[in-house]
Formats: C-alpha cells, sequence, structure tokens
C-alpha cells in the first residue's frame, strides 16, 4: 500500500511566522496535535516542517523564556524535515519512522507539494484493518469446514 492511499488529505497548516500561541489554538480548534508549516497558511505549497503540542511545551514553554506564547512557529521547530512521497510504500515508511523516532510524515507529490500527512495512528488504523481480515479468514474456514463435515 502505497502513503498516499492511506494519509489523511486534510492537512492544517500554518506559517512559520505564527506565534506559538497561534499554533496552539490552532491545534486546539482543529483536534490535532501537529501542524504543518508552510510558506502560505492556506496553501498547501511545500511543506518547510512540523510543530507539535510536544514542541510547544518544551521548546517554548518548559525552556523558563519569559513570554513563550510570543515565540514564533520557526523558533522551536527542528529543522531536519523528513517526508514521505505520495507514491511510497508503507512498510518503508515504517522503517523509516522506526529509524529516526518520528510518528509523523508530510507526504507530497512528485513536484513537493504537500497533499496529506501520515501518522503512526494511520498506519495502526491499516493494520487492524488487515489483521481484523486475517482473523476473518480463519473464521470462515471453520465455518466452511463445520458446514460441510456436518
Amino acid at each position: 500500500m502505497k502513503a498516499g492511499e492511506i494519509c489523511m488529505r486534510n492537512v492544517v497548516t500554518i506559517e512559520g511566522n505564527a506565534s506559538i500561541a497561534e499554533a496552539a489554538r490552532k491545534m486546539k480548534d482543529y483536534h490535532v496535535g501537529s501542524l504543518v508549516i508552510v510558506d502560505e497558511a492556506d496553501g498547501m505549497g511545500s511543506p518547510l516542517g512540523i510543530i507539535t503540542d510536544r514542541d510547544i511545551v518544551v521548546g517554548a514553554v518548559a525552556q523558563d523564556v519569559e513570554f513563550p506564547l510570543s515565540l514564533k512557529v520557526r523558533d522551536v521547530v527542528i529543522e531536519d524535515l523528513v517526508l514521505a512521497r505520495e507514491e511510497e510504500e508503507v512498510w518503508g515508511i515504517i522503517r523509516k519512522m522506526r529509524a529516526l523516532g518520528i510518528r509523523r510524515l508530510p507526504v507530497v507529490n512528485e513536484r513537493d507539494e504537500l497533499v496529506g500527512i501520515l501518522s503512526m495512528d494511520d498506519i495502526l488504523t491499516l493494520l487492524s484493518e488487515e489483521f481484523a481480515d486475517i482473523s476473518r479468514i480463519f473464521f470462515n474456514e471453520r465455518k466452511k469446514e463445520i458446514q460441510t463435515r456436518g
């Protein structure tokens, strides 16, 4: 399965010049734990980074900054953005996430434009559906055997 098939297409974005307070409000309003940073918050464009609720706590609030909520998004974001390609296989993405210790990746198309976000939650949902299908195989096999043999 490909990243583009299971990623969330409705990505909540924010500009790097936005304040931490604005990022926190946006996370609250949209019930998300991360925002993809782009040049223009309403446009998808190319992703520049991700800010998470943890980035806000660890990078701003816990740093004893006098006015942590006045910081800008770009001030607390880690620069090394890792992306997933829309056509990239999920199994490779799982290995990448495990190796790098990350839980979400922006998904881009062939022009490096943001098309979605893939989180560990999306992958766990996929895997749980696959395991449910496998368990139905065993159930149906047993049911068929009982019907044919009495």
